[in-house]
C-alpha cells in the first residue's frame, strides 16, 4: 500500500510565508504604478494650467498694445 504521509504543521509554514510575500510584492508593484500614474497626471495638469496662464497673459499684452495704437 502506498499511504501518503500527513503533513505536519511545521512543513506548511514556509508555503504560507512565500504566498504572503508574493502577495505583498504584487501589492507594492500596484501601489508604485498608481503613484507614478498620479504624479504624471499632476504634472500634466500643472503644465496645462501654466500654458493657459501664459496664453491669457499673451492675450492681455496684445489687448494693451492694441489700446496704444492710433486708430
Amino acid at each position: 500500500m502506498n499511504i501518503m504521509p500527513t503533513p505536519t504543521p511545521s512543513s506548511q509554514n514556509g508555503a504560507a510565508l512565500i504566498t504572503g510575500l508574493i502577495f505583498l510584492v504584487v501589492l507594492t508593484l500596484i501601489s508604485l504604478s498608481a503613484i507614478k500614474s498620479t504624479s504624471l497626471e499632476e504634472r500634466m495638469a500643472g503644465n496645462a494650467r501654466d500654458q493657459d496662464a501664459a496664453f491669457e497673459a499673451a492675450e492681455a499684452g496684445i489687448r494693451d498694445a492694441m489700446k496704444l495704437l492710433p486708430h
